[in-house]
């Protein structure tokens, strides 16, 4: 599965990163300073999505994971956005630079989806 991945794909992909930060936003918020692995992308699409994956499927759950997600940033105090934990990759983080990262992450696999579509 190297090279540019289908919509399909990245709809998996964005599936999956969904649980990753969910978890890793949790964890931040409940634990102190937890530990937060890095994951290779490339390697989890190859493993985990099928050569076509159900894109409808993976929107699906994809929006029960993100709901579920926003339902707890909601709640964030002002004190929370600054809570750290440390990514084995990128070091030190906030939760406020996490969920950036969620955004920039999203905003980067929509455009991918766009070219796959064009």
């Amino acid at each position: 599965m190297r090279g540019e991945w289908s919509a399909a794909t990245v709809m998996a992909h964005l599936a999956d990163a969904e649980s990753v930060y969910g978890v890793r936003i949790r964890h931040m918020l409940a634990d102190d300073r937890p530990t937060l692995a890095g994951y290779d992308e490339q390697a989890w699409a190859e493993r985990f999505a099928p050569s076509e994956p159900d894109a409808s499927a993976s929107l699906a759950q994809f929006r029960i994971m993100r709901e579920s997600l926003l339902r707890i940033l909601v709640t964030v105090e002002s004190a929370e956005w600054e809570r750290v934990g440390i990514h084995s990759e990128a070091g030190e983080m906030t939760v406020r630079e996490m969920v950036e990262r969620l955004a920039d992450h999203d905003r980067n696999h929509l455009d991918q989806i766009r070219r796959a579509l064009a």
